[in-house]
């Protein structure tokens, strides 16, 4: 309902006399007169000298006036009109309660489509006499409340004079009373009403701080100032920062110049700033920048106006390098009008990305802005982004609204691939939900289940997976198909992805832990490949795996001496691994430790070896933990095996440990061994070779040379009759001067 500034312009200073027949029917006479009247041909739309219907007569006829009123109304007459006017400005309604018609007026108020309360309707139309007449008929109607929870003192704040305001309190109404579901109080009402607002606050500063808080909040956490700014009433504002209003105060995180570049409104943000100037030059207000703030809420004025305050914080972009036209296509109400400016007047790169790799274009599509889309892609933005068109971009970050914008524009894109080669359908798969997927196969881009690996790829999707999944083995997919790398989709769903949420829901259709990649069995590849979470999920559903031999013939307990820590060893121990399992070459637990080459050997053997493992136990190829440490240079390994108690007198074919590091050129172990057994020099494996004779066929100088100085016997002949070759070394001078 609109507002009227004057209570003069409805006056009604008595119906008029000498009018035509139909007039005086409709106002002293009943129904059958009107119509006997109309039957006769009465002009229907005649008026009285003073503009009034004959509506207008009907409204003021008490003892006929409601039944005429619905017959005239009934009937589309030309000329017939609720709101119609005399030349006081009085409308049908004004002229019932004028003549105490007040049923009359009701039945008009209902008609009108608004609260049938015609006190309420008297307070809004700004009729002090109306109403004052009304409430001596009914006393009781100024403690209803309208269908928003107003009372009549909120309805005459907002919309009516300070001498309604005055009337209402006079009469009994506290002012401290608030709206029921907005929870605005008579000063936030008042702050909206442009024409006398600024003069019934000030009225109410006599009811503060007692009654009345110039800072209240109301339900959505505005004060009276908001109010005010919001709907750009300045003079009310003005009254509202007279009375110590809180400039500084925030919504939503949101200082008051941000709420007014949010609402664009720019006398309201001028306000703003002229009161409170200091602050925003100097940031105390807020960290936001406001020059791009204005870009994504405000039209082209506000921004202007903004870009000439140079405030402290508007720089030209953001720390994720987005300028004002990557924040434009988000405006929801002015961004076509915006974008255009950036792009035809100031000259920005409507191509330019941000440190994410995101166009204007890609941000426009994901926030579902489809008029700011269209105005970046009249404006000259490029369809493609990195490497993929914007379709795959929609895809991408599941923006199906976006997408469908895209399809409906450019339709072809839909058969294109992304720079992965992944389709449309797979591409939404990995990264969007199952709406999507529909959608697309609606469009005709689906796959059949023959010609994709669609279950591997939903793997990897953490937000969807889970939905997408169901619907996908619903379509056909089987869920125990292996890819070209001989994997299943819960291989990938748990060492690929770690998707435990996708795992659950393939092994509920059916996927089995069963299996092997590459002749590897999964609870091996997670301990290989470091995937602990992965491998306490498998063996919560399956606990046959722990012992279970992988690609090389190892349990994961082997493959855990091998390559991490005691503590891994320990935990898969409590799952029931067994310590004493070999491999199938018939290496222990400490044969892969000994080839542990993260420092964590010696901890890894005082475990295994308090469990009752002997540390010169032999596998098929008669190594002992020692040849396995002499093979992988981990001479420390070497060094606690020999404070172990390790045999250094071991042979395999005839060759002793020294012969075995020679072969494998393993000087550093050889030293460290030639220091606890001396004998080991002397020694001939089964042709009657010593080391030397090994050193010097493997052409290892170094190893000769230390060989040579440690006394060996460089004049030995093994049983074919040959010394140890160093012609080829230039150490046949070095050894005769041993």
């Amino acid at each position: 309902m609109g507002q009227n500034s004057s209570t003069e312009k409805q006056a009604i200073k008595g119906l008029p006399t000498g009018t035509n027949r139909l007039l005086f029917a409709a106002h002293k006479l009943d129904l059958q007169a009107v119509i006997k009247q109309i039957k006769k041909g009465n002009q229907i739309h005649s008026k009285s000298p003073s503009g009034a219907s004959v509506l207008h007569f009907a409204a003021a006829n008490k003892a006929h006036g409601r039944e005429i009123v619905k017959y005239l109304l009934s009937q589309n007459l030309n000329g017939i009109g609720l709101h119609t006017q005399d030349h006081n400005g009085a409308e049908p309604i004004h002229y019932a309660i004028h003549e105490g018609c007040f049923h009359t007026a009701s039945d008009l108020l209902t008609i009108r489509g608004v609260d049938p309360e015609l006190l309420h309707f008297s307070v809004q139309q700004n009729q002090l006499d109306f109403a004052k007449r009304l409430h001596e008929y009914y006393t009781n109607l100024i403690h209803s409340l309208d269908p928003y929870g107003r009372n009549v003192l909120h309805l005459a704040a907002q919309y009516a004079d300070l001498k309604m305001c005055q009337w209402l309190i006079g009469i009994g109404l506290s002012a401290d009373t608030v709206g029921v579901s907005s929870g605005d109080s008579v000063l936030h009402y008042a702050a909206r009403n442009k024409a006398h607002g600024w003069e019934i606050i000030l009225f109410l500063n006599r009811f503060m701080p007692t009654d009345l808080d110039i800072n209240a909040r109301n339900s959505s956490d505005e004060t009276p100032l908001h109010a005010a700014l919001k709907v750009e009433n300045i003079s009310a504002a003005i009254n509202i920062h007279r009375l110590e209003a809180d400039l500084g105060v925030k919504l939503d995180g949101e200082n008051l110049l941000e709420f007014c570049v949010s609402h664009n409104v720019l006398s309201s943000a001028q306000f703003v700033v002229q009161y409170d100037r200091k602050n925003y030059d100097n940031g105390t207000r807020g960290q936001r920048n406001i020059l791009l703030f204005a870009a994504e809420k405000a039209g082209v004025e506000m921004y202007e106006w903004i870009a000439v305050q140079r405030f402290k914080n508007s720089a030209a972009q953001d720390d994720a390098k987005r300028n004002a036209l990557h924040y434009a296509a988000l405006n929801e109400h002015h961004g076509a009008e915006v974008i255009h400016y950036f792009v035809f007047q100031k000259g920005l790169n409507v191509n330019r990305k941000d440190s994410s790799g995101r166009t204007p274009l890609c941000i426009a599509l994901e926030a579902g802005s489809t008029d700011c889309a269209m105005q970046l892609i009249l404006s000259g933005a490029s369809l493609q982004v990195n490497n993929a068109n914007i379709l795959h971009h929609c895809i991408l970050h599941n923006k199906l609204e976006g997408a469908k914008f895209v399809h409906e524009k450019f339709p072809n894109m839909i058969n294109e691939s992304n720079s992965n080669g992944l389709t449309a359908f797979l591409s939404a798969v990995v990264h969007a939900d199952v709406e999507m997927c529909q959608w697309l196969i609606d469009q005709g881009a689906g796959i059949q289940p023959s010609d994709a690996n669609a279950l591997h790829y939903a793997s990897s999707n953490e937000t969807h997976g889970k939905e997408i999944v169901p619907f996908l083995v619903s379509q056909g997919w089987n869920v125990n198909r292996e890819n070209k790398f001989q994997e299943t989709p819960l291989y990938r769903a748990l060492i690929i992805a770690e998707n435990f949420e996708v795992a659950k829901t393939l092994m509920e259709l059916g996927a089995t832990l069963d299996t092997q990649a590459g002749n590897e069995n999964i609870l091996v590849s997670c301990i290989r490949l470091k995937k602990f979470d992965c491998a306490d999920f498998i063996l919560k559903n399956d606990e046959s795996l722990i012992n279970r031999l992988g690609a090389r013939g190892e349990t994961a307990l082997h493959v855990a001496a091998e390559k991490y820590n005691q503590y891994t060893c320990i935990w898969l121990l409590k799952k029931g691994a067994d310590v004493r399992a070999l491999s199938s070459q018939g290496s222990s637990v400490l044969h892969f430790a000994a080839a542990n080459k993260v420092g964590n050997s010696l901890k890894i053997f005082l475990l295994f070896t308090s469990l009752g493992l002997d540390v010169n136990e032999k596998n098929k190829l008669n190594e002992t933990p020692l040849h396995v440490a002499i093979i992988k240079g981990n001479e420390d390994v070497v060094q606690e095996l020999c404070k172990m108690g390790a045999d250094l007198r071991v042979k395999i074919n005839g060759e002793n440990l020294l012969h075995f590091c020679a072969r494998h050129k393993r000087l550093k172990s050889a030293k460290l061994l030639v220091a606890k057994e001396r004998k080991l020099l002397k020694e001939v494996d089964s042709f009657g070779r010593t080391a030397l004779h090994i050193a010097a066929t493997s052409k290892d100088a170094e190893f000769c040379k230390w060989l040579i100085e440690e006394g060996i016997n460089v004049n030995a002949v093994s049983k074919d009759g040959r010394k140890a070759n160093l012609d080829p070394l230039s150490l046949r001078n070095f050894s005769s001067r041993r």
